[in-house]
């Protein structure tokens, strides 16, 4: 998680926003809303594309250069204007590209003289994301639509983006005080990322600005500009392009989930998750969100009997400050979560730094993250000898009473564990262990390690156990290597046993964790003799296994020659049609599911990806036979 550095605006008489530091105005002084409406959604036809009279609709918008989000704005008002005639609009992904946000008082300000978009800047304004530098996803019902704010520098954001955009929005500050946003990298990833018929509109009418388009493939012609403009540009693309080729240019092939290369679906899809703990609950909501009832299959007899049925768990981010790709996960992960409807106890924690280089890495993230996620501390001899965290947002989660809030106990089938499947054409088929069949389905979904239908997938089992103390104590919760949360009783926790498989309760681990608290100053009475063990599974990187289940034979000889050393294959990885999965979450599974779980939606229903690729990446199951692979060389 790394902090940015927020705009700094100067504001008028008038409640105009200024940027010293680019020598530009947020908006148009003689009016706002106006430019907007002409520049923007008017040079790209929009109105006409949302209504689909113009034969191109418009599923994505890329805004470069959000700032006070009057844009966006602009086009919410669209929407719902006419949403209320009873037009059908599909679903809009809105990208908000901004390196240097306003703060989110500095934003609220800035909508004050817009009376006419007042209900939709209050959609912003609550939706607005803490200025932490990456992705933060937000869903808008009433405009159908998402949004998805990037904090970030213009080539970084897009680098990380593999959809398609149907209609860009420059407007960043001007060419000639802002040189590092209007270069030939952005026009080559808007090359990238466009299809014949994407179009292009900003209000400059710079002259290496429009060669910059046309080079990337634009046809761009000159308007007559708005209020003191002489001109302004719009343009449309028209180059040759392979969707395949062209979504994916770094040093690896393209993943098997790319929107490149998994069309949308023709048919609504008909998904069964196998698992009903944490994982699979949040995967069953994030389909549901797009109307897709699942159907759940779970081997015990009740729900959230794994680990996800511990009575407390916290969930919060590792603050790795970009050291580690375990760490970027997590907590973009976090944060994602904070946007989920979790049954919680409530919120804050201190977090103990285990050892000196944490403290080092905490303290050089001091200041730069947001206070109301995370405070730093210094050390304390005895409870925090290496210094922590007062981490505010962090979640106190009832796990078992999440997992059960976020299914539907229509749709979940009990004591029954699937142990294999067949395959009739496109359609899926389970067989449980009675030899029944169930289906047909078109996509099937794995959360649990404990499943015949993944047996290629390394993993490790670590047993865990929770205890309830006798104890008054009243919080906040704490957090290191062991961990207490504050509830009646109090709950203390984890054992961490490698490939350990039983699950007896056991006085010798709940010793070991009463006494690691102790020598923090964290004094608890006797174990009362109740508890939880579960099991949790792990990857050898402790980072999960999502995305599509490889197909391991053709895989490796597709990829062989990529090994050795030649250019990345530019089809995508072979996979195992319609099979997923979301596994190896570990002990931080409240912290990744929600994260996990809009990743494969995303993927299952053919929608634009909302999470970074890099992200995407990391945790394809492939991924560890892919390193292998690279370091043999073949």
């Amino acid at each position: 998680m790394n902090g940015l550095t927020a705009a700094q605006p100067v504001w008028n008489e008038h409640g105009e926003a200024y940027n010293a530091q680019f020598d530009d105005h947020y908006f148009s002084t003689d009016n706002g809303a106006a430019e907007s409406q002409y520049i923007f959604v008017e040079g790209n036809n929009i109105p006409q594309r949302f209504t689909n009279e113009a034969g191109d609709p418009v599923s994505v918008i890329c805004d470069v250069g959000f700032g006070t989000g009057l844009n966006a704005a602009v086009v919410f008002k669209l929407r719902h204007q006419l949403m209320q005639r009873g037009v059908r609009l599909p679903p809009l992904t809105y990208l908000a590209i901004d390196k240097h946000p306003l703060r989110s008082s500095d934003f609220n300000i800035s909508h004050q003289r817009f009376e006419t978009y007042q209900d939709e800047f209050h959609q912003l304004e609550n939706l607005y994301p803490h200025l932490v530098q990456g992705f933060h996803i937000r869903e808008i019902p009433d405009y159908n639509c998402r949004i998805i704010f990037i904090w970030n520098d213009i080539y970084s954001a897009l680098t990380q983006w593999d959809g398609l955009v149907d209609a860009w929005f420059l407007d960043g500050f001007k060419p000639s005080t802002n040189q590092d946003m209007w270069t030939n990298d952005l026009y080559q990833e808007m090359r990238r990322l466009s299809h014949c018929g994407t179009t292009v509109a900003t209000y400059t009418a710079a002259g290496h600005v429009r060669r910059g388009l046309i080079s990337a493939g634009f046809s761009m012609k000159k308007r007559p500009g708005f209020g003191h403009k002489r001109h302004a540009l719009h343009g449309v693309y028209d180059g040759n392009t392979n969707p395949t080729n062209n979504s994916f240019h770094h040093n690896q092939p393209p993943p098997p989930w790319s929107p490149m290369c998994r069309p949308k679906p023709s048919h609504q899809p008909r998904v069964a998750i196998i698992g009903a703990g944490i994982a699979g609950a949040t995967i069953y909501h994030a389909l549901a969100q797009y109307g897709i009832t699942s159907s759940v299959f779970e081997r015990s007899d009740h729900v959230a009997d794994g680990g996800s049925g511990n009575r407390l768990g916290l969930g919060h981010p590792l603050l790795h400050g970009g050291v580690s790709r375990q760490g970027d996960w997590y907590d973009a992960a976090f944060l994602h979560s904070l946007q989920w409807p979790l049954n919680l106890e409530g919120q804050g924690a201190i977090l103990a730094a285990n050892d000196e280089d944490t403290h080092k890495r905490w303290a050089q993230l001091d200041g730069s993250i947001p206070e109301e996620i995370a405070s730093f501390i210094p050390p304390d001899e005895r409870r925090l000898p290496h210094g922590g965290c007062l981490m505010s947002s962090a979640l106190r989660i009832r796990p078992a009473e999440t997992v059960a809030d976020l299914l539907d106990d229509l749709h979940v089938k009990t004591s029954c564990e699937i142990v294999d499947y067949r395959r009739d054409a496109d359609e899926i088929f389970l067989i449980d262990q009675h030899g029944d069949q169930h289906g047909p389905f078109s996509d099937i979904v794995v959360t649990t390690a404990q499943n015949t239908l993944c047996p290629e997938i390394l993993l490790t089992m670590a047993r865990g156990q929770v205890i309830d103390v006798d104890s008054e104590f009243a919080g906040p919760a704490w957090s290191g290597r062991h961990y207490i949360l504050p509830g009646q009783p109090p709950l203390a926790g984890a054992s961490y046993k490698l490939n350990d498989h039983d699950l007896e309760l056991r006085a010798s681990e709940a010793e070991e964790v009463i006494q690691a608290l102790d020598k923090h100053g964290i004094a608890l009475g006797p174990w009362t003799g109740s508890g939880r063990a579960s099991l949790r599974a792990l990857s050898p990187d402790r980072l999960p296994y999502v995305g599509p289940l490889p197909d391991i034979p053709t895989a490796t000889e597709s990829l062989r020659p990529w090994a050795g050393g030649a250019p990345p294959p530019r089809t995508p990885i072979p996979h195992q049609p319609g099979l997923w999965c979301s596994i190896g979450h570990g002990s931080r599974g409240l912290t990744g599911a929600c994260y996990a779980a809009t990743m494969l939606a995303d993927a299952i229903v053919g929608r634009p990806p909302s999470t970074p690729l890099a992200h995407r990446q990391w945790v394809m199951p492939l991924r560890l036979l892919m390193r292998e692979l690279r370091k043999k060389g073949a």
